[in-house]
């Protein structure tokens, strides 16, 4: 996926303006043909490059969001805080680096906004649909090398052929998406 610092407004020597736009996967493209800066209206050309921020911006916030995401919880033997003794003997306790990380993660996670946190739903589910195709889980044997079963099995997943079930992700993507792209298309 595209990140925000790949986002940019204008290029070849600031001539052309690109008009960006959120796709239903959560990624950003500039799928609307660009505009030429000095053939271009001046409210119309401030106006895609106000879009283009405002994406931008967005990018930047989710982006901090699925970082924080990723950053796990230190296990339960590392400290809190650490102790530091300096040359003449003085203590200082500070949070340990871990822990700290992991703190600001959570904080960065908790100031999220709601049409953030959309976004972050949108580009880690993808496009989904309605349905999902209908599969079984049958149980077969595992062969050894002459033929003869091993005594050890393995699920297999097949697709039933003209059956579909409920996709149980569609509607949360569908209310997100419909969120972000009123507010960023």
């Amino acid at each position: 996926m595209r990140q925000s610092k790949d986002v940019k407004s204008l290029y070849k020597s600031d001539t052309m303006c690109r008009q960006y736009s959120i796709q239903s996967n959560g990624d950003t493209d500039a799928v609307v043909d660009p505009l030429v800066v000095a053939d271009a209206d001046a409210a119309l050309l401030a106006e895609a490059v106000a879009k283009n921020d405002k994406i931008i911006a967005a990018l930047t916030a989710v982006e901090a969001v699925e970082s924080a995401s990723r950053i796990t919880e230190p296990d339960a033997e590392v400290p809190k805080t650490i102790t530091s003794t300096d040359m003449e003997g003085e203590e200082t306790t500070s949070a340990h680096p871990a822990w700290a990380a992991y703190d600001a993660a959570q904080a960065t996670i908790a100031a999220a906004t709601d049409a953030t946190n959309q976004f972050a739903l949108v580009r880690s589910l993808g496009v989904q649909t309605e349905t999902l195709p209908m599969t079984e889980t049958t149980t077969e044997p595992i062969l050894n090398e002459d033929g003869s079963e091993s005594g050890e099995t393995r699920d297999v997943v097949t697709v039933v052929a003209g059956e579909t079930i409920v996709n149980p992700d569609y509607a949360a993507w569908k209310a997100a998406w419909d969120a972000v792209d009123a507010d960023l298309n």
